[in-house]
Parts: C-alpha cells; sequence; structure tokens
C-alpha cells in the first residue's frame, strides 16, 4: 500500500492546536469541542464557500435545475436590466462599448466559394462570388421588416438585447414585391421581443413548454410562442394582448424560421439571463453611494453659505 502523504500545517496552524492542548489542560471538555472545530475546518477549507459561519449565514443558495431556478425570476431581471441600461451610466457604457467593440460598423459577409468541391474554374468561382456580394449590398439596407433599419443595425441591436434580456430572438418572413416595390428580394430580418416570447394559458400544464419554447423529446427547441403585441404595451382599442402566433424552428426545406440566440451556461437551459444580471444590485449599490456622496457634499456646502 502507498503511503498517504500528511498534510504540513503552517505556524499559525500549529499555534491554535498547542492553544487548544494549554485549555484541555485545566478544561479537557473544551479544549476537545475546540481541537474538533478546528480539525474540521482545516478539512473543509478547499471549499470556503461551504463554510456557514456568522460572515456566510446570509448565503442561501437552492439546488433546482437550470430551468426551475432562472425562469421564475426572468421576468424580473429583464425589468431591472432594462432600468439599469435606462438610468445607470456605467452599465450603459459597458453595454455601448461592448457592442461597438464586437459589431463596429457592422459585419459583412464575403464570398469564397470552394471551387474545387463544386468542380468549377477559379475563374468562375470569382465571378460567382462578387455577384453575391453585391447581392447582399443591395438587399442590406432593407434588411429590416419594418425598413426602419440597415442589416449592420440589425446586428448591433441582436448583441444590445443578448446583453439586456440574455437573449435575441430573430425571424425572417419573406415580403412579397407587391407589398414593398423597393425592396430587391423577398427575405427580412425581424427581431422579437424577448418580452413576447412566452406560454399562452393553454399550454401552462405541458411540461414541454417552457417560457414559450416547446421542446422535443431530445430537448431541442421545435416550437415557438410569440405574441402579435408586447404584454407591456398600453391597452388600447383593437390590441391583440392575448394572440399568438407559433413558428417552428425550421421549414420543410431545413431553412431556420427563428434563431434563438442566447448563451447556454447550464445544460438543458431554455432560456437565458441578462448579461448584467450577476451585477444589477452591485450597481444599484454604487448608485445608492454616489447619490449618498453628492447630498453630503451638497448639505456641506449649504453649511458654508450659512457660516
Amino acid at each position: 500500500m502507498r503511503e498517504v502523504p500528511q498534510k504540513q500545517l503552517s505556524i499559525v496552524q500549529r499555534a491554535g492546536y498547542a492553544l487548544d492542548s494549554f485549555i484541555g489542560f485545566f478544561s479537557p471538555a473544551s479544549g476537545l469541542r475546540r481541537s474538533v472545530a478546528r480539525t474540521k475546518t482545516y478539512a473543509f477549507s478547499s471549499y470556503r464557500g461551504t463554510l456557514t459561519d456568522r460572515r456566510r449565514s446570509a448565503c442561501s443558495v437552492g439546488s433546482g435545475s437550470p430551468d426551475a431556478d432562472l425562469l421564475p425570476n426572468l421576468e424580473s431581471l429583464r425589468s431591472k436590466s432594462r432600468d439599469l441600461e435606462r438610468n445607470n451610466p456605467h452599465a450603459r457604457g459597458a453595454l455601448e462599448t461592448h457592442v461597438v467593440n464586437v459589431i463596429g460598423r457592422g459585419l459583412t459577409p464575403q464570398a469564397n466559394i470552394d471551387y474545387e468541391a463544386l468542380g468549377i474554374s477559379q475563374e468562375d468561382a470569382r465571378t460567382i462570388g462578387k455577384i453575391m456580394d453585391k447581392a447582399f449590398e443591395r438587399w442590406a439596407p432593407y434588411a429590416d421588416t419594418g425598413g426602419r433599419m440597415h442589416f449592420d443595425e440589425i446586428q448591433r441591436l441582436s448583441l444590445h438585447q443578448v446583453w439586456l434580456n440574455g437573449e435575441s430572438v430573430s425571424q425572417f418572413p419573406m415580403i412579397q414585391k407587391s407589398d414593398d416595390p423597393l425592396r430587391p428580394y423577398e427575405l427580412s430580418v425581424e427581431i422579437v421581443e424577448a418580452g413576447r416570447l412566452e406560454t399562452p394559458r393553454q399550454f401552462l400544464s405541458d411540461r414541454f413548454v417552457r417560457e414559450g419554447v416547446r421542446l422535443g423529446d431530445r430537448g431541442q427547441a421545435i416550437q415557438f410562442y410569440i405574441r402579435r403585441d408586447h404584454p407591456g404595451d398600453q391597452p388600447r382599442p383593437g390590441a391583440r394582448q392575448d394572440e399568438y402566433y407559433s413558428p417552428t424552428s425550421h421549414n420543410e426545406f431545413g431553412r431556420p424560421n427563428v434563431i434563438h440566440l442566447y448563451q447556454v451556461r447550464r445544460p438543458g437551459q431554455t432560456r437565458a439571463e441578462p448579461l448584467l444580471a450577476p451585477v444589477i444590485d452591485t450597481f444599484l449599490q454604487l448608485a445608492r453611494l454616489q447619490d449618498a456622496r453628492i447630498t453630503r457634499a451638497q448639505v456641506s456646502a449649504m453649511f458654508a453659505l450659512v457660516i
């Protein structure tokens, strides 16, 4: 049998055991309790986050599934994240800096055709590539379904949604030439607010539907339930508050109907938390601290003026 090497104790740890022995000389019961407690502390010192002493008593943890831990708190997290983006300059600056550094002026595809796999000449591949690049340049200004944004702006909005809501939902409706004669191609892109992706009432008890996403037997997303109007819209005549449409994830040709973009942090995760979620409380505390310092400075200035 191989001998297990003993863990070397530091000077402080040896001094602690010596103190326990000294106390045990006068009170054996007290010395034994101190020695046992000290041994347990050193045994679990590899993961100090598991300790439940007085300083860590406020840390309550759960052990639910990815959806059980996230979905009940998702609406509140999104609301607080959007409030930070509106009112906190530090959160707003971090968000805008990240979007600008990642997207910049926009990501533009460049055709690079594998002419050997297609069995064509290299010159023909270059010609086809130039035609594809020109087609994208014509389509990019009309990419938005609503006709408001360039394709570069759609990219920035999509990443912006990932920061604020934790996810970006995109659709690709086909717009007929008769509806928009200036549009060069029928394909368009529509960014859907994450709050519109929710479960209809009749499917609340369906275990395969998680916050507007219907899952298959393997956990894959096969269908989405999207509200016609945003749940936060002001009530108005003719509003379709409880109407949904349910596109499938892919059409019969395999083309995606919906792209649900988010970062998967745990296996089996259906939706995602905002990227600002871990720092919401920190930003709020910093904002209160800054307000308190400004108020203190104003009060001090008033006293100086009176004097």
